[in-house]
């Protein structure tokens, strides 16, 4: 998995991804579609077409495309000012889809960890090692009428892993790659980076 906007304007990728994968989107379901743009830049070009996208809400999630690649996407959800938009490896549901669930149902903290971890020790979910997410977040551009300044986390799980183990810090340090809830279930290697909104 590479991050495409390398060298390359992400305001102008971002634009062209969401033309291109509007075309063929039903009307209602164009604006979520078009937040995405951001989040699928960082795919692969062949994935992006074929990522099943999803439309979280307070009674669950709604398909607004079924798609047949590696890949899921969360499109915003509406009611605020803030993108909050993401894009994961297809073997993430399972665990993802039960945070959202439990998160619906108003679980937080210890509980919420123990839930998920008495889950994954049943066997009712697994966490894949290696999966990617990459997810992008900031001012929604289109609520403010501002430009927006965007975040991009990208996400790599290593269920378990420790920071010995993978030669990285578990403190987070802006621009540098670290591990995140080290030790945990969800261990994952995760950096950050600014990028520019696409036009709305």
């Amino acid at each position: 998995m590479r991050a495409e906007l390398h060298g390359v304007s992400p305001l102008a990728v971002a634009a062209l991804l969401a033309s291109a994968s509007l075309q063929a989107a039903p009307p209602a379901a164009a604006q979520d579609l078009e937040s995405l743009a951001p989040a699928l830049a960082f795919l692969e070009p062949e994935a992006r077409d074929d990522a099943t996208i999803l439309l979280p809400g307070p009674d669950g999630d709604r398909v607004l495309r079924q798609g047949s690649g590696l890949h899921i996407c969360l499109a915003d959800e509406p009611g605020d000012d803030r993108l909050s938009v993401t894009c994961y490896h297809r073997a993430l549901d399972p665990l993802l889809a039960l945070e959202r669930r439990l998160r619906r149902d108003g679980l937080r903290g210890d509980e919420f960890s123990a839930r998920v971890q008495a889950e994954i020790d049943a066997g009712r979910v697994s966490v894949p090692s290696g999966a990617y997410q990459v997810s992008v977040s900031g001012d929604d551009a289109r609520a403010t009428g501002q430009p927006a300044g965007l975040t991009v986390y990208h996400l790599v799980y290593l269920p378990g892993a420790t920071a010995n183990e993978v030669g990285l810090s578990a403190e987070r340090e802006p621009g540098l790659p670290y591990l995140h809830h080290a030790g945990r279930y969800d261990a994952h290697v995760m950096w950050s980076e600014a990028a520019a909104s696409a036009s709305h």
